[in-house]
């Protein structure tokens, strides 16, 4: 449910680099960027920025995503992947609990549970897609969605899947543009009330290969 602004007219430069798994010298970056891009979603959860930035760069599985960056390495996004076997983001008691302690950490899962996906075999689900801020509207993330959908294909998944909040439309339109269509529409009230979301509603949408 990243950020991403409308790309349509716009091409990565030649020498924009996207692969599968993210250098740990740049999880630093990356646990910055994901925070900033998605902070509508994590942060009524998680928090204190400090902290926040912490559990998310303790909690990343590197093969689980891929990364776009250009010559120089610089980070300029990144797709989280979940799998019926892997995801992204793997907080655990242990980690929360170091940065939260007792009481927090529990209150802090239970409501990051609320935003679990349960991925079958046969499905990729793209978990989030995040796109640094002077990366947008250069077709970053258009870029990793069309790598990663055709090595799914390869790997004989039969559909993708994603989830956008329904206040991020330009994100809703690149998704469409890219062949998702909405399945399903699901509203989070009055989840949303208690832990301060200002969404309203997810829509899932999927993509058949």
């Amino acid at each position: 449910m990243g950020v991403i602004t409308a790309d349509k007219n716009s091409k990565p430069n030649e020498d924009t680099n996207v692969v599968f798994g993210l250098p740990n010298d740049l999880k630093k970056e990356a646990a910055r960027a994901f925070l900033e891009s998605l902070s509508e979603k994590f942060v009524p959860i998680l928090g204190k920025e400090n902290n926040a930035l912490c559990l998310l760069e303790e909690s990343m599985n590197t093969n689980a995503c891929m990364v776009a960056t250009n010559k120089q390495t610089s980070l300029l996004g990144i797709l989280a992947i979940q799998t019926s076997s892997m995801s992204f983001l793997n907080p655990t008691y242990e980690i929360m609990r170091k940065h939260y302690g007792f009481f927090s950490s529990i209150w802090n899962l239970a409501r990051l549970a609320t935003i679990n996906h349960k991925v079958a075999q046969e499905c990729i689900h793209i978990e989030a897609i995040v796109v640094c801020p002077e990366a947008r509207g250069k077709g970053i993330g258009s870029l990793m969605i069309n790598k990663l959908l055709a090595n799914a294909k390869e790997m004989g998944k039969e559909h993708a899947t994603l989830e956008v909040i329904n206040t991020n439309i330009s994100a809703v339109k690149l998704y469409e543009r890219l062949g998702f269509r909405t399945i399903e529409s699901n509203s989070i009230w009055p989840l949303n009330k208690v832990i301060k979301w200002e969404f309203e509603s997810v829509y899932l949408m999927q993509k058949v290969f």
